[in-house]
């Protein structure tokens, strides 16, 4: 799934929602669609979180490509643990946090997003 960012023409950061100006430099935001693709730099299960939250869950930092590291909940892994260096895809997002979905090392291939997540 292809993302679409806006990113700053000053210095570059890149933010995931809409807005008049970049926060850091003040500088104007232009759409940019990205490949949504990338590897696990990091990751965490997730076993206590705030009220009502379902846990354990996977966190993980995702080096993309063209954007850098990207904090987001990581879905599709199954049985298998997640690794460092796995090849994950953004899926959507669910309640603003960026999802990411593994890809299934046996068929090569994505399974389908996460339910939970939205475009």
């Amino acid at each position: 799934m292809p993302l679409t960012v806006h990113r700053c023409e000053g210095c570059g950061r890149f933010y995931f929602e809409a807005s008049p100006a970049c926060f850091h430099c003040g500088a104007d935001l232009k759409e940019a669609e990205v490949a949504g693709r990338g590897t696990i730099y990091s990751f965490t299960r997730v076993h206590l979180g705030s009220v009502g939250a379902q846990v354990p869950y996977l966190l993980a930092l995702v080096e993309m490509k063209g954007l850098g590291r990207v904090m987001g909940r990581l879905s599709g892994t199954g049985p298998d643990s997640p690794a460092i260096g796995a090849e994950v895809r953004f899926s959507g997002f669910w309640e603003k946090t960026p999802m990411f979905v593994m890809a299934d090392p046996a068929k090569g291939n994505f399974p389908e997003a996460d339910e939970r997540a939205s475009k």
